[in-house]
């Protein structure tokens, strides 16, 4: 599942406070707080207008989106941190695959859809400040335009006033 952090450690099944008590404690000069806020969620977003279309695109193996998690996970795999992708500690690293990485991060769909699931990362993380939207690169330029008018005009509303009517009930 998509992860909660503010810096490229960490993993899913870590709160936020144990993650800041762990980077605190790596870093004493550190100010991680689970409170704080913008937190990046470490998911990517592509709606287009049809649910054919979004995953024919998110999930090309030649595409954006498989490109950025291919590197990134080839690197931290080299690297020896491919815990960044475990969705459990004790996960072994062999499940860890990028076809699992894309599954759980490329998040895509009709906008209702998109909108339904950053809710649903929302409600299983709490709230989060920034959401990162990479494999903007625009190989299709048309989509890649359409993707983040899509974004911006149908799916952030819905975000923005679930997030308004969360912190209103919370009052």
């Amino acid at each position: 599942m998509p992860t909660r952090h503010s810096t490229p450690l960490g993993s899913a099944d870590q709160s936020p406070t144990v993650f800041c008590d762990e980077v605190n404690a790596a870093c004493p000069l550190s100010s991680c707080s689970p409170e704080a806020s913008p937190s990046e969620l470490g998911a990517h977003p592509s709606p287009a207008k049809d649910a054919a279309t979004a995953t024919a695109y998110a999930t090309d193996p030649n595409g954006p989106y498989v490109y950025y998690y291919r590197s990134l996970f080839t690197k931290l795999k080299r690297g020896g941190r491919i815990e960044l992708f475990k969705t459990r500690r004790d996960q072994p690293d062999d499940e860890v695959t990028l076809e699992s990485i894309c599954d759980k991060l490329i998040i895509h769909g009709t906008p209702e859809s998109v909108a339904d699931q950053l809710l649903a990362f929302h409600e299983e993380t709490g709230p989060f400040g920034t959401l990162l939207y990479a494999g903007k690169d625009w190989r299709d330029r048309e989509l890649g335009r359409q993707s983040m008018i899509l974004m911006a005009e149908k799916v952030m509303p819905r975000i923005n006033a679930n997030a308004s009517g969360s912190s209103k009930a919370a009052e």
